[in-house]
Parts: C-alpha cells; structure tokens; sequence
C-alpha cells in the first residue's frame, strides 16, 4: 500500500492558508483533502483549524502546471534529436480497394541518422525483405522496378530541426549510381517493355522536386518524419498532407490528442480531416481544376499514431491510415505499421 499522505503537527503562526501556500495548493484543495483522511471529529468546515492538532497534508503534492510541465518533458523535444529514431523497423502496409483483395507489403527500414551543421541531419535509408501478399514480387516489371530502385539504396536525405524532410543529399551521386548500374540491367532485363521502362525511370530522375516527391508524398515516408511540434499541439490547426502519392498536397484539419497511462511510452495520436473541398479526379490526376462544381467531393479520413519512450525519447511504433470515400462508398484504404525492430 503507497502512503501519499503525512500527519502535519500544527505549529504556532499556521493558517490554513500559510500551509497551502507552502504546498502549492489552493485553500479548498487542501481542506477537501484533509477531510478525505481525518476523523469526523477533525473535520474542517471553514478556514479556522485551532480546534485541530494534526492536519493531513499530500505527501507529493503536483500543482496541476507541474503535472502538465511533467507531461510535456515525457513528449519528444520540439527540436529533433539525434536519439528520436531507432536503427531498424519493420513496416506492414495494407492497401484495400473497392475491388479486389487487400494487398500486404512486408519489409524492413534500416537508418542511419547523423547530425549536421547549423541542427540539420542526414537521414540514410536502406530497404530489404520486400514482399507483397508474402511472397517475393516476381513478374518482370515489377522485378525490373525493385531493380531500379535497389541500385539507389541506401538513398540519403537531408532533415532540418524541425523533422521536416527536405530533399536528397547529393542528388547528383545518386543519378550516377543509377546511370552507372543500367547496362547491367540492361543485359538482363531485356525486350522493348524493358528498355522503356528503363528510360522512362531515368527520365523522372532528371526532375529532382518531381523525383523527391515520389518519396516525400509516400505515406511511409508522411509517417516516418513528422513535424516534432506535433507532438506538443494543445488546440487545432491546419496543415497540408498527402493522401495520395505523387500527387499535390491537401490542407487538414489536425488534433492532437496524447495518452500517458503506459508507465514507459507516451502515445500521441493526431486525427485529420479534409478542410478543403477536392475532387477524386483532382488527386488521381495530380491537377487542380478551376471549374469544380461539376466534381463530386472525395472524403478523407487521416490518423496518425505515435509511441515514443517517455525518457529517450525514441520512436518505438508508429500507425497511420488514410480512408477515401467516394459517394459514399470506399474507394481506398491504406494502413500503415512501423514497428521498432531491438
């Protein structure tokens, strides 16, 4: 049995108020929690306490700013830092449709987080174990594809302090990795099908912002890097995200909501919903449109769920899911899991 309270002998010059003071506490709170504790003959009913010897005090006694500043220093800080991410997650992602069963992605993150000058990082990426519904993707384009991106990893990216992803460090080595691997997958990814796709990968290489935004728009990549205020939101507020890769970003409406029961891991979870009208079409072809009203609204739905340690700070799990809906029925949903690997 925990004891959170003491026995306070009264001394000359005490008033119910001189204590309170002294605890932190209002008069009120002390007198209730006196009360709570104390023999009905001990009872307070006003402020007057030189009928009382003894008066029953909190032990560790939290104003509730205390309890609030506690909770803040348990979040992640509003700066980044180099202990917030851990080596290596595996990530689950689940994509259903309309039609057709779910597909399952299964593989693993490796990072290698390093500080820079002026609070800016590098974010190293590498990517193995791909799997789709299990297995490994065998057809030949997709083949091909795993192929070209294999040749970019690891693939390494530049963060500032506030988490944000900025684009690829040392974009020009990263084209010549690929450049200097085509004439092996040129021998052996051959036939027209292949070549085209090979020069079609080249050529979205040539624009950087264009290339950078197949990663940044990706919804492993919105959940791997949030914004570390986030975590420290109070009210709502805007911000504009992606619900579709490679396509412009949409403005959400965002809460933060964060539960502290777990006695190691703080969980943050930040729930969005569209605060601007836009259109399926919009999104599918990357396009806005002057002339909407001929358009039917896409609802979307956005979760985004963090577990960080309350002392390191690192990110152990993360969830996030985006749910489209199309007059009313569900056009996609796609479910996120990152998961620390010790």
């Amino acid at each position: 049995m925990v004891i959170d309270y003491i026995k306070y002998k009264i001394r000359n010059g005490d008033s119910l108020h001189s204590i309170a003071d002294r605890l932190g506490m209002t008069v009120e709170d002390l007198k209730l929690f006196h009360n709570a504790h104390c023999e009905k003959t001990e009872t307070l009913w006003f402020e007057k306490i030189n009928h009382i010897e003894f008066l029953w005090i909190p032990q560790n006694y939290k104003t509730e700013e205390q309890k609030e500043q506690e909770k803040t220093e348990r979040l992640p800080s509003l700066e980044l830092s180099n202990t917030f991410y851990a080596k290596e997650y595996k990530v689950r992602e689940t994509i259903q449709t309309s039609s057709g069963d779910p597909l399952l992605l299964d593989y693993t993150i490796i990072l290698d987080f390093q500080e820079e000058k002026d609070k800016n990082y590098t974010m190293t990426i590498h990517r193995k174990g791909l799997t789709a519904n299990g297995k490994v993707p065998d057809d030949k384009m997709s083949e091909l594809s795993l192929d070209c991106m294999k040749t970019l990893y690891p693939i390494a990216f530049t963060i500032n302090s506030s988490g944000k992803i900025t684009g690829f460090q040392e974009y020009k080595k990263l084209i010549k990795k690929f450049k200097d691997q085509r004439p092996k997958l040129e021998s052996y990814h051959i036939g027209k099908g292949a070549a085209m796709l090979l020069h079609a990968f080249e050529k979205q290489m040539g624009n950087e912002a264009a290339f950078f935004r197949q990663f940044s728009s990706s919804l492993l990549f919105q959940t791997l890097f949030p914004l570390m205020e986030w975590f420290h939101k109070k009210t709502a507020w805007t911000e504009r995200l992606y619900c579709f890769q490679n396509s412009f970003p949409v403005a959400f409406d965002l809460q933060t909501e964060t539960n502290h029961d777990d006695p190691d891991d703080t969980e943050t979870i930040i729930q969005g919903s569209l605060h601007e009208s836009c259109s399926l079409e919009e999104l599918r072809q990357n396009k806005k449109y002057s002339d909407t009203e001929s358009l039917e609204s896409v609802a979307i739905a956005l979760q985004l769920q963090y577990t960080t340690h309350k002392i390191h700070k690192t990110l152990s799990q993360a969830e996030s899911s985006i749910v489209l809906t199309y007059e009313g029925i569900l056009y996609q949903k796609h479910h996120l899991t990152l998961t620390q690997i010790r």
